[in-house]
């Protein structure tokens, strides 16, 4: 439902979303990020992101992954990338929006 927050991007595969990542870098503030997604991994995509960030200087942004795997394992999966915040699924609504405002309105 939604939280109040406008100007979202949908995205359902990983080709989808670095199309949209490259064409509006400069107005994203957060990635909400699926670490399971279909056809590659969550970190492929943030590790994307990342090198686009570093190398073209595209504006910085924060990524959260979600997941149903445990905050642990996720900081594990993330290793040596940088990332804002984790998120353990099912995520309650009041959960996620602390999350969003601790990230985009800091």
């Amino acid at each position: 439902k939604n939280l109040g927050f406008q100007n979202s991007i949908h995205c359902y595969n990983l080709e989808s979303a670095l199309n949209e990542f490259k064409e509006f870098h400069w107005k994203i503030a957060l990635i909400l990020l699926d670490s399971h997604l279909e056809e590659k991994h969550g970190k492929d995509f943030a590790l994307q992101v990342r090198k686009l960030q570093t190398e073209e200087n595209y504006t910085w942004c924060s990524i959260i992954s979600m997941s149903g795997d445990s905050e642990e394992k996720q900081m594990d999966m993330y290793k040596g990338i940088e990332i804002q915040g984790f998120l353990q699924k099912p995520v309650s609504k009041n959960t996620l929006n602390q999350m969003l405002q601790e990230h985009i309105l800091a």
